[in-house]
């Protein structure tokens, strides 16, 4: 195979420089049809104006595709909040009290209370959201005006990683989540650590291991 101008040989750099692809294959291209997906199926109760400031937002940040159309699903659901509520519409008019609101809201949110995709098991809505998915809703609302302050579009009323941080009580749920072990496991554990030797353990150089092997004895292993 001949090598392509750019000096790339993957057949598919070379077949599209030929022509005989009319599209871009992979990651590319799944990302562009998420693009045209996300403006057509998330629209359903949001407001026009809400809506306007999110597509401009997503037109002009320059995240990378796949956060940028994760954040637009949240500020959608947070446009069909404010629809229900009653709250302000334009970006420029949120309040600390607006956001605290929001905030709140967020803590006791469910599954598929804000979302109109139906791919939401319905064995699951109306559960709690776990609390690594209250953080993550609420990092592209923080991160949205942070760039509308910055790009000079809206006036700076409040700090957004101050006004929507997580709050503490949800962060401090985030984290390892231990599981209890039943007690056959947990003895047969406590016996293959009480029983280890120095011979079960690889040595450094040997073929057989995994890696570069142990430097350490079976009794600090035992630790």
């Amino acid at each position: 195979m001949r090598r392509s101008p750019n000096g790339s040989n993957h057949p598919l750099v070379c077949s599209g420089r030929r022509g005989l692809l009319q599209k871009p294959l992979g990651r590319y291209g799944q990302i562009e049809r998420q693009e045209s997906i996300a403006h057509r199926r998330v629209l359903n109760g949001v407001p026009v104006v809400w809506r306007d400031w999110c597509e401009r937002w997503f037109a002009t940040t320059t995240l990378q595709p796949s956060s940028r159309i994760g954040g637009l699903y949240r500020l959608l659901n947070a446009g069909r909040w404010l629809a229900q509520s009653g709250y302000v519409s334009e970006p420029g008019d949120w309040t600390r009290e607006v956001a605290a609101a929001y905030v709140a809201t967020v803590g006791r949110s469910t599954i598929g209370q804000w979302s109109t995709s139906a791919g939401t098991r319905r064995s699951r809505a109306g559960q709690p959201i776990k609390p690594a998915t209250k953080a993550s809703v609420l990092t592209p609302l923080r991160r949205f005006f942070r760039d509308c302050q910055e790009w000079n579009w809206i006036p700076t009323r409040f700090n957004p990683y101050q006004a929507r941080a997580t709050p503490r009580s949800v962060r401090c749920l985030i984290g390892p989540d231990p599981r209890i072990i039943q007690d056959g496991i947990w003895a047969k554990l406590l016996w293959a650590g009480l029983n280890l030797t120095n011979q079960e353990l690889s040595k450094p150089n040997d073929p057989e291991a995994r890696g570069d092997g142990h430097f350490y004895p079976a009794t600090m292993v035992r630790l």
